[in-house]
């Protein structure tokens, strides 16, 4: 109960078999695969139809994407050992083109965008190697903003990565964020826009857990 599933849905028909498929504002789904290409479809009343398909979006297969809080950009991340990850930008109803790509990162399995960021665009990366690291939009550009550190990470590919937003404290900055490996282990972060700081969570949670606190400001 603690951390809420995507609002998606895992269909072989519509995902091509693999990939996730994530549903916003219940009008599009966004489906990638093991054919290296992305597909927006239109749902409505339970029905799919296809607004737009990007054939040949990465060189290899796309393991995760992601929509932004606006809906108007949505992330792609592929086994690619340059170029991993790619973003899409809305240009018109029903029409999504290039935008930026992140070309240090290498095999992308997951990618998360930050919530609630006052206008910000900022993305979690996680790695087939187990890495987790921090970026944020400047103009046309990604700026790395930190590396999580080895000891915090995983120890095999990173699977899923969520953030919670009952217990996060934007407002301050602060947003508690899980990740899930192939190593069998789950990762609960507390990440800080300033300083160290450990959440607290409410005693209703009912939830006996060691949050570790992670700032996203170089030292």
């Amino acid at each position: 109960f603690f951390f809420q599933a995507e609002d998606g849905i895992r269909d072989p028909l519509w995902s091509r078999g693999l990939g996730d498929v994530y549903k916003r504002q219940d009008m599009h789904l966004l489906s990638v695969g093991r054919d290296r290409q992305w597909i927006v479809y239109n749902y409505s009343s339970g029905q799919y139809a296809v607004v737009q398909k990007q054939t040949e979006a990465h060189g290899r297969v796309i393991w995760s994407c992601n929509w932004s809080q606006d809906d108007n950009l949505f992330a792609t991340a592929s086994r690619e050992k340059k170029n991993s990850v790619k973003f899409w930008k809305k240009v018109e109803a029903g029409k999504w083109v290039f935008d930026s790509q992140i070309t240090e990162l290498q095999t992308v399995t997951a990618i998360k965008f930050f919530p609630e960021m006052k206008g910000k665009l900022r993305v979690v990366a996680g790695t087939e190697e187990g890495d987790l690291s921090v970026w944020e939009k400047e103009k046309d550009n990604w700026k790395h903003l930190i590396n999580i550190s080895e000891n915090l990470c995983h120890g095999g590919s990173v699977q899923r990565i969520l953030f919670n937003e009952r217990f996060s404290r934007m407002h301050q900055g602060q947003w508690l964020m899980a990740s899930a490996s192939t190593d069998r282990s789950i990762r609960l972060l507390s990440l800080t826009a300033v300083s160290y700081t450990h959440l607290t969570l409410p005693t209703k949670a009912q939830v006996q857990i060691s949050v570790v606190a992670v700032s996203l400001k170089k030292k």
